[in-house]
């Protein structure tokens, strides 16, 4: 019986610390520009501006752009940067630094992050030593003019444009997430298992 008490109590434990894994790609909104080699800018670099909504661990972060055949070994980053409430950048929290593929497409590095709900972030991609992007490089924007877009767990701002973000842009560039949330048992689920543990104690009293 004891064994049967300790199997609930861990399956219990379980259910309570089980982490759902999903990926958010935010692109919503208008298509603004296409992907292309050799024509338009990137600028200094491209960033989004975001408020969090609940906690979530990043896993990997991506970008969708194309690389044009002559760019593919130099070294870029992304960079992470706390914020008051999305709009500018301040100090800086976490890096990572990467190659890009050579062609058009999402790309994903892995960046391993914790957002804290009810916190603002800045998220930017540029060149490893700041100076920006070549002008080659073509990405994909969405058009999101000041309105905030919810995506589930984040809500955009808006967008960034330079090598250190200050400034806010309409153009979103599209980004996506892997990450992971830790779920929460539903009242139904806790219930199930309270009556589950006190029909094992009722069966063990009248044993």
């Amino acid at each position: 019986m004891k064994k049967s008490l300790l199997a609930v109590f861990v399956l219990f434990l379980c259910c309570l610390s089980s982490a759902h894994a999903a990926v958010v790609t935010m692109d919503q909104g208008d298509l603004y520009s296409t992907q292309y080699y050799g024509v338009g800018t990137m600028g200094g670099g491209r960033g989004i501006g975001f408020t969090v909504m609940t906690d979530f661990h990043m896993n990997t972060i991506g970008i969708d752009l194309g690389v044009p055949f002559n760019t593919g070994s130099a070294l870029y980053e992304f960079d992470i940067f706390e914020s008051l409430d999305g709009n500018t950048a301040g100090i800086l929290l976490a890096t990572t630094q990467f190659t890009l593929s050579q062609g058009e497409g999402w790309q994903d590095f892995a960046l391993a992050f914790d957002f804290l709900s009810g916190k603002s972030y800045v998220i930017n991609f540029t060149g490893a030593n700041m100076s920006g992007l070549p002008a080659e490089f073509g990405v994909m924007y969405s058009w999101e003019p000041s309105a905030l877009v919810n995506y589930g767990i984040l809500g955009m701002v808006q967008g960034f444009e330079g090598a250190f973000p200050n400034n806010g842009n309409p153009l979103v560039p599209h980004f996506r997430i892997n990450y992971t949330t830790q779920s929460v048992p539903e009242p139904q689920t806790l219930a199930l298992f309270v009556f589950g543990l006190a029909g094992i104690g009722l069966a063990f009293r009248k044993k």
